[in-house]
């Protein structure tokens, strides 16, 4: 899957990230931690979460969209649920992520979260890890101190060391302006201020273009469950023997193959 940058503003206006990682690791309650527990202006997220969700807030001035991905070794979903969940994704992320959440917990840590990456990575291309910081949760059960025996495994050094402890239950902005700093020096220093994005990001930001074209003054941030539905089911289409279905058929063949395997071992 081919892979590249677009721009964006310096200092983006709005942030867009997007939250990966295996079930039950605290993706929903780090959105809750970012957003200071605020009345969730998009769908409520679960603590369960089972389908991609956006969700919109504000964190100093900052606006962010936080997309909750479904965990990824969630082996009940059907092929044909597992695309839709993928094409949600790129649809709630459009036209690109700024940056990728790897959530992890430290006291889990398992080869299982090698193949997570994996699948990660064949999902949204070669520009993922480039692109990711880890989330450490649950940093209250350890002092907030990462052990090195964790710190120093191929993982970590495969996202150039960047990552972030937080406490889900701690209610000082602290640790959050801390991982917003982190995110942003990723993004206009490293990335200069550019989004990341690949073919199906691509697809799905154009068929939203057009889409929102039809409606009067409406945005991505305005844009209705009918137009969302729409622009969903135009891109599901395009799976069916169109030029998305080798992209979206790949991400779907490691996503089922690689988490039966875990399943299995």
């Amino acid at each position: 899957m081919a892979s590249r940058h677009s721009h964006s503003k310096s200092k983006a206006p709005e942030l867009r990230i997007v939250l990966v990682g295996k079930t039950g690791v605290g993706k929903t309650s780090t959105i809750h931690t970012l957003l200071g527990n605020p009345s969730l202006t998009d769908t409520s997220a679960s603590s369960d979460t089972t389908q991609c969700q956006s969700v919109r807030g504000e964190c100093n001035g900052q606006k962010l969209v936080l997309i909750d991905t479904p965990g990824i070794f969630n082996t009940k979903k059907s092929k044909e649920e597992v695309v839709r969940e993928v094409v949600k994704c790129m649809i709630c992320a459009a036209p690109g992520p700024h940056v990728f959440l790897y959530v992890m917990q430290p006291d889990t840590f398992t080869s299982e979260d090698y193949r997570a990456v994996e699948i990660i990575q064949r999902i949204f291309g070669k520009g993922f890890k480039d692109n990711t910081v880890v989330l450490f949760t649950c940093g209250d059960e350890i002092d907030g101190k990462i052990p090195p025996k964790i710190l120093n495994t191929a993982l970590i050094k495969g996202f150039n060391g960047r990552y972030h402890c937080f406490d889900n239950t701690e209610t000082s902005p602290d640790q959050v302006n801390e991982l917003l700093d982190k995110i942003n020096e990723l993004v206009h220093n490293k990335n200069k201020g550019r989004f990341y994005s690949n073919e199906m990001f691509k697809q799905a930001q154009e068929v939203l273009a057009q889409e929102l074209k039809k409606e009067a003054a409406m945005t991505p941030d305005t844009a209705t469950d009918e137009v969302l539905n729409r622009v969903l089911s135009i891109l599901l289409s395009l799976t069916v023997g169109g030029p998305m279905e080798k992209l979206v058929n790949a991400a779907v063949k490691i996503v089922t193959e690689k988490a039966g395997e875990c399943i299995t071992q």
